[in-house]
């Protein structure tokens, strides 16, 4: 009898410790494809699968956790592309403010928040808060190790462009 308790146990201990990673899997694999159907430019079936993303991220590990923010830049972008600003303003400053307080959040993700951000700050006629976007996410590209070159030249190219609109040579 007490052997059948603890092959019980170890039973419940490992359905436990298993749930857990399986539920990474499918988050994992979700933002897999959001983002290869983000690449697709099919933003429409993309929609219903990062909504879905951030429900797993933000139920298993808060409204406040790394996985939930990079849901939600993935969330915004798509609707940015979608032409629903506000949907996308409302999540991309969640998650900007979600990296901005995660000393070891994915910068690639922190700097497209911040660039997508911006995009809506012109497109609703904020030149200054685009700036001060633009240039964040300049200094979080620049801020070594550089790993990636082609988001600093993307960084520069939205200032540049910025500038080049507010005639500011």
């Amino acid at each position: 009898m007490r052997v059948l308790k603890i092959i019980s146990m170890g039973s419940v201990i490992w359905a436990f410790s298993t749930a857990v990673p399986a539920q990474k899997v499918d988050w994992d694999s979700l933002n897999r494809e959001v983002l290869s159907l983000t690449l697709k430019r099919d933003f429409s079936t993309a929609l219903p699968k990062a909504r879905q993303a951030l429900q797993l991220a933000e139920k298993a590990h808060g409204k406040n956790h790394l996985r939930a923010a990079v849901s939600q830049n993935h969330l915004g972008f798509i609707h940015l592309n979608l032409n629903q600003l506000s949907q996308a303003e409302s999540l991309l400053t969640r998650a900007v403010k979600i990296f901005s307080n995660n000393p070891s959040a994915d910068r690639a993700e922190y700097v497209q928040a911040l660039n997508s951000l911006a995009h809506i700050s012109l497109a609703v006629h904020q030149p200054a808060r685009a700036e001060t976007l633009y240039t964040r996410a300049l200094a979080l590209s620049q801020r070594p190790p550089i790993t990636d070159s082609l988001q600093l030249a993307q960084s520069l190219n939205n200032l540049a462009g910025l500038y080049l609109q507010l005639r500011k040579y």
